[in-house]
């Protein structure tokens, strides 16, 4: 949608509706950057003990095409790469799946983790109470580590992918895109 343009949406998909809006219901809803063939789009609920929607769709979508998401159960989800995605799972472990929703291979995350974030390419983002984890998927190690006082709350890249802020509720760390700062 540009709205400077004036043009409007077309609906694609349909979310899930929260019994009650007010205490769960959609927490994210991230697009994949990586992948410039096709549309994909995770969204992750708090409702059902967590879960997620994975919609993979054609970049060119007219006004006649719906896209049936895929579903999956999750602590939190982020895309790591063109065509994979990880989820943190109810048992801490960590599976990173393709865009059929199958799984690919399965982890235990180095540090006790309670939610992830986009890191990059085939990078995640773990956090641990007060701290952010890097982890590269690929070489699987830890990149690097910051600590941010109250917890992190989002994880906000630039467009460029060259920086980050990580918030928590009365703070901002900026970063590169290794966690230097």
């Amino acid at each position: 949608i540009d709205m400077d343009k004036g043009f409007t949406g077309t609906q694609m998909a349909s979310c899930k509706r929260a019994s009650n809006a007010m205490t769960s219901g959609m927490k994210s809803l991230q697009f994949n950057t990586y992948n410039t063939t096709e549309t994909n789009v995770l969204v992750y609920y708090t409702q059902d003990n967590g879960c997620y929607d994975l919609f993979v769709g054609p970049n060119n979508l007219s006004g006649d095409t719906h896209i049936s998401p895929k579903q999956g159960n999750a602590q939190a989800v982020a895309f790591t790469a063109r065509n994979r995605f990880a989820v943190l799972q109810h048992s801490g472990s960590i599976g990173i799946y393709n865009l059929q929703n199958e799984l690919s291979k399965k982890f235990e995350p180095p540090v006790a983790t309670d939610y992830i974030f986009p890191g990059g390419n085939n990078r995640i983002l773990l956090k641990s109470e007060e701290k952010i984890v890097m982890y590269d998927l690929t070489a699987r190690k830890v990149v690097d580590e910051v600590s941010v006082a109250g917890g992190v709350r989002y994880a906000v890249w630039s467009q460029n992918g060259q920086y980050i802020a990580l918030m928590s509720k009365h703070n901002v760390l900026m970063a590169g895109k290794n966690l230097e700062y």
